[in-house]
């Protein structure tokens, strides 16, 4: 089948059926429109690193095309959008503004290229509103659809400044993680004997205290070493312990110095969105260091944040005994 049927040399096209009609009709725009929203919102996925918002992106496509079936033949029901579609996405703006500081000022587009893409996609959605409106005057078009577009500018607004900033988040991280591997500290690693001996330590330590907890040690790659488990203790807090350990060596820094940097408007601030979530930015992992070397890092979790600091600082004290 050849792309080109020359049918339209004239002017003219149809909206699949023998109906012609003129390309600049109303309906011809905004199928326009829609198709060159999803190209932009096909580019911007595919510079996407959130896979949860990549998924979003392309649920998004499959409706937009569906909304241009509809505008084919509006009388076919499959192709009407529902109201839970609507409810998805102010649910999602929801959870995204919950994330961002308040808005105080006017979006200013272009602090960085994906950020300022999505806005552009933006203004395109509002264009399809426009168009969506005039052509609601001419034909019986179903009205969910017009709330959804409405609701679909939000959403990518909302979204462009979500992007910004975590692109922002994730460029302060990296710098900052440059200046920590800058330093110079030497690594070597610790071994499973070695290992399980500090564990036992703090095992008893935990004892004494009434705790049962997660102990985990990575070395100093961060990559895991030991986990023990003690009876009691919480199903969460081996994952916990695991992140723990491996933000102490990750960042070179134990947690709780970390909570300090990662609070809002310090230098590392959302550093817990980066990395997989598996950074850490509450007490309870320590970096476990002996002659200047990094050996590797020990997360605790099950006990308060402060006794988890006790814990961690015990096992870090008594590295070699």
């Amino acid at each position: 089948m050849k792309v080109y049927t020359k049918k339209g040399d004239t002017g003219n096209t149809d909206l699949g059926s023998d109906t012609r009609i003129l390309k600049s009709d109303h309906r011809i725009q905004l199928l326009g429109l829609l198709d060159e929203a999803n190209s932009h919102i096909g580019w911007v996925k595919s510079q996407l690193k959130d896979e949860t918002l990549q998924k979003e992106f392309h649920h998004i496509q499959e409706q937009l095309m569906k909304c241009m079936s509809s505008i084919t033949n509006p009388s076919y029901s499959s192709w009407h959008i529902h109201q839970k579609e609507i409810q998805n996405l102010e649910e999602a703006i929801d959870f995204y503004t919950d994330q961002l500081p308040a808005l105080q000022k006017f979006i200013i587009p272009g602090e960085n290229p994906l950020s300022a893409q999505i806005h552009v996609l933006r203004t395109v959605i509002r264009r399809c509103e426009v168009a969506m409106v005039e052509v609601s005057q001419q034909m019986q078009l179903h009205d969910l659809w017009k709330a959804y577009v409405n609701r679909l500018a939000d959403y990518f607004f909302t979204v462009a400044r979500y992007v910004e900033i975590y692109v922002q988040i994730e460029e302060k991280v990296r710098i900052n993680l440059e200046k920590i591997e800058n330093q110079g500290i030497e690594k070597k690693s610790m071994g499973l004997q070695d290992a399980k001996r500090l564990l036992a330590m703090v095992e008893k330590k935990a004892k004494q205290m009434g705790l049962n907890i997660v102990m985990a040690m990575v070395d100093s790659h961060g990559n895991p070493i030991a986990v023990h488990v003690m009876d009691g203790a919480l199903i969460a807090s081996y994952d916990i312990a695991l992140k723990k350990a491996y933000t102490a060596v990750a960042l070179r820094m134990s947690t709780e110095e970390l909570a300090t940097l990662a609070a809002p408007h310090g230098p590392l601030y959302g550093i817990q969105e980066t990395n997989q979530e598996k950074i850490v930015i509450f007490g309870g992992g320590v970096l476990l260091m002996e002659n200047g070397q990094i050996l590797g890092g020990l997360g605790i979790s099950g006990g308060t944040a402060e006794e988890d600091i006790i814990l961690a600082n015990y096992g870090a004290e008594n590295i070699g005994h």
